[in-house]
């Protein structure tokens, strides 16, 4: 599962608890944060949130809601590296 698909940043969210997009200057943060953007925008028409249903703390996004992966799934979820 790719970071730049909604169910990938969603897990990425459950293991991390926070979102964080790559750097300005990496070759992925266009397409990465655009993702993310739609990610946002469909939560806010899929679950009845008052606003943004992330809040921004230094340069990551925390979200509003819980979200929690079933510990196996978890255990294999690694993190891609920035291209």
């Amino acid at each position: 599962m790719t970071t730049d698909h909604a169910l990938g940043m969603l897990m990425r969210l459950a293991a991390d608890g926070e979102w964080r997009t790559p750097p300005l200057g990496f070759l992925e943060y266009e397409r990465v944060s655009r993702a993310f953007r739609r990610l946002k925008q469909l939560l806010q028409t899929l679950v009845p949130m008052p606003g943004d249903p992330f809040k921004k703390l230094r340069g990551a996004f925390i979200p509003l809601f819980q979200v929690s992966l079933h510990p196996g799934l978890e255990a294999g979820f690694t993190r891609p590296t920035p291209r």
